[in-house]
């Protein structure tokens, strides 16, 4: 189902970037795309995600539920390959 999700999630992103290319638009529009803080877990969701090795999950204070990955593209604005701190 996870593979799946991620998947169907890949695509979809693929569908808006290649919109944006083909009108013209991807050198000039902001793109984030940022997950939801960490994976449902514990006693909450008992069939849920496991955040290994990060501790915590979603709604936590912990690195697992607050460590997530966050991307942008702005190719007339942002530098690839760039860590802004």
């Amino acid at each position: 189902t996870y593979a799946a999700m991620q998947s169907a999630m890949d695509d979809a992103i693929g569908t808006v970037l290649k919109k944006l290319r083909d009108s013209g638009l991807e050198e000039n529009t902001l793109v984030i795309f940022l997950s939801d803080h960490g994976g449902a877990a514990g006693s909450r969701t008992p069939n849920g995600a496991f955040n290994t090795p990060l501790r915590g999950a979603k709604l936590d204070m912990y690195e697992g539920g607050i460590r997530v990955p966050m991307l942008m593209q702005w190719k007339a604005k942002l530098l690839g390959g760039t860590t802004y701190r």
